[in-house]
C-alpha cells in the first residue's frame, strides 16, 4: 500500500471493548461503519452521472477510474478512455463477428501482441489496481485486467461480464452455445 494513497485515518472502537483499531483513510471519503472486520467507506465523488448513466457508454470504465483519482486527482480519465477505444480499433472486430472469434481475437491483441499480463513479482503494488497504470504498465491483477477485457470486449460488441468467487475475479463471456 502507498504511503500517499491515504491521507487519514479512522478509528474504531471494537463493542467488546479493547485498543481501538486504526484504518488508513483515502481522500474524499466516509466511513459508513465496520463489517467483518473491514472498513467500508463512501468515496465523496461526483459519481451522479456515472451510476445513473445509461448502458453502453463509458461508465463503468469512467468509474474504474475513479480509483487512481484517489491518489492522483489529476488523471485524465478522457485520455483512458481513448485508450480503450484505440484497443478496440486495433482489433479490427466489428459488432457482426462471431463471438467466439471475437473473443479468441481480443485475447490474442490484449495478451499476446499488447503484452497485458499478472503482476506476479508485485501483486499488491498499487498500481495494479489503478486502471490507469495498468493500461500504461500493461501490468495489473486479474480484476484490473478483467475491466480492461471487459470494456474492449464492450467496444466491439462482445459482452463480457465479471463473475466475483471467494477470494477471486474472473469473467465470462457471451459466444452462444460455444
Amino acid at each position: 500500500q502507498s504511503e500517499t494513497f491515504f491521507t487519514s485515518s479512522f478509528f474504531y472502537f471494537p463493542e467488546t471493548g479493547g485498543a481501538p483499531v486504526k484504518f488508513p483513510l483515502p481522500p474524499k471519503a466516509t466511513p459508513q461503519g465496520v463489517f467483518a472486520d473491514t472498513l467500508l467507506v463512501t468515496l465523496e465523488q461526483d459519481g451522479a452521472e456515472i451510476v445513473s448513466a445509461p448502458e453502453g457508454d463509458r461508465a463503468r470504465a469512467r468509474a474504474a477510474l475513479l480509483i487512481p483519482e484517489i491518489e492522483d486527482p489529476d488523471v485524465d480519465a478522457t485520455h483512458y478512455l481513448r485508450r480503450l477505444d484505440e484497443l478496440a480499433a486495433a482489433s479490427r472486430l466489428g459488432s457482426g463477428t462471431d463471438p467466439a472469434a471475437q473473443l479468441a481475437r481480443l485475447k490474442e491483441l490484449l495478451f499476446e501482441q499488447e503484452g497485458f499480463r499478472g503482476n506476479r513479482d508485485d501483486y499488491y503494488d498499487p498500481r495494479n489496481s489503478c486502471l490507469d497504470q495498468v493500461l500504461e504498465r500493461r501490468l495489473g491483477i486479474p480484476i484490473t485486467l478483467s475491466v480492461v477485457l471487459i470494456e474492449v470486449a464492450r467496444r466491439v460488441g462482445l459482452r463480457i461480464v465479471g463473475i466475483g468467487l471467494p477470494g477471486h475475479f474472473v469473467v465470462g463471456a457471451d459466444v452462444g452455445t460455444h
